[in-house]
């Protein structure tokens, strides 16, 4: 659903679509569930940010349920290889492929009251009970285990062994455990002042 702003021009009170207004400032807002088709538009919006004014910072605020392991893989290599500045920041929970894609960022800033959620990839649904086809599939996703893995252990300076561990089963942590752990560098804040705007570390 597309949410629409009223602003004053020259030419009265316009309507405006949010996403577009704050595209326009080099931001993105990312609240889908990973899949090809919203990686893709994803994707597409930093490479066009990439071309307008390549160096330029740019956020993406992510709210993700997580999903496509490839899908995710593809924005998390499309943000590692952009030559502007991402700064990655959770808004609500990034869960998942959500997680991965969060950790691509330069700076990851945890809103206060934001979850990080890391685990091993799932059995696709479907999947046959004949033993070789199963075993073909449990070898895919040691593969895919061993991949996400070193991601995580890279972008958080853990070991593979503490990721491992870690994601046995649903490992969820708050904005404290996420930057104690290395996942964010740093965590959000609120100005106390009447308009409430989102202030970053290092814009204090």
């Amino acid at each position: 659903m597309r949410l629409n702003s009223i602003i004053e021009t020259s030419r009265g009170m316009q309507p405006i679509d949010v996403a577009d207004r704050i595209y326009q400032r080099r931001v993105i807002y990312f609240s889908e569930e990973v899949t090809r088709e919203s990686c893709r538009e994803l994707n597409m919006q930093l490479m066009m940010l990439e071309a307008e004014k390549s160096g330029r910072p740019v956020t993406l605020y992510i709210d993700s349920p997580g999903g496509s392991v490839d899908s995710g893989l593809a924005v998390y290599d499309m943000i590692r290889m952009m030559k502007s500045p991402v700064t990655t920041v959770v808004a609500g929970m990034a869960a998942s492929m959500g997680s991965l894609i969060f950790l691509a960022g330069e700076r990851r800033i945890m809103l206060p009251h934001a979850r990080l959620l890391i685990h091993d990839p799932y059995i696709p649904s479907g999947t046959s009970g004949k033993p070789l086809i199963l075993q073909e599939e449990l070898d895919k996703l040691m593969k895919v285990r061993e991949q996400t893995a070193r991601i995580i252990a890279e972008r958080t300076g853990q070991t593979l062994e503490w990721v491992y561990e870690k994601t046995k089963s649903d490992y969820i942590m708050d904005a404290q455990e996420a930057l104690k752990c290395g996942a964010a560098t740093a965590i959000g804040s609120f100005t106390a002042g009447s308009k409430g705007c989102l202030i970053l570390p290092d814009e204090e």
